[in-house]
């Protein structure tokens, strides 16, 4: 169980001799799903964000399929209180499928969504 909004991790390698890497430390602030909606779902060539916001902030949305390929990235202002975002996207650069989509804001809030296109 998650009690905190803040997750602290850091990746292991090991090598094939045996050696083990560690990653610096990394931070990620949860958002929790009631501040953030997207539709529909499945989308077209569309989606809605709607989102609640303390402050006014700016956010990157990034678009990865199921490989984990970023596909596309934007940046867009969120005001305070809630907001309605249109991403528009052209039908024929995605094939169907599920996508990711992940909104991350300049304070390491990551909020993710999976959707599924449809033609």
């Amino acid at each position: 169980t998650i009690t905190s909004s803040i997750i602290y991790y850091r990746l292991k390698q090991v090598e094939p001799g045996g050696n083990k890497i560690y990653s610096k430390i990394n931070a990620v602030r949860i958002i929790e799903d009631k501040h953030i909606l997207a539709s529909p779902n499945p989308f077209n060539s569309q989606i809605n964000f709607v989102t609640e916001a303390a402050l006014k902030t700016d956010v990157t949305i990034e678009i990865f399929n199921t490989l984990g390929v970023k596909i596309d990235s934007r940046e867009i202002i969120i005001n305070e209180g809630t907001n309605t975002n249109q991403i528009l996207i052209d039908k024929d650069f995605l094939s169907e499928g599920i996508y990711l989509f992940v909104i991350r804001d300049k304070t390491g809030g990551v909020y993710s969504r999976k959707l599924l296109h449809q033609k």
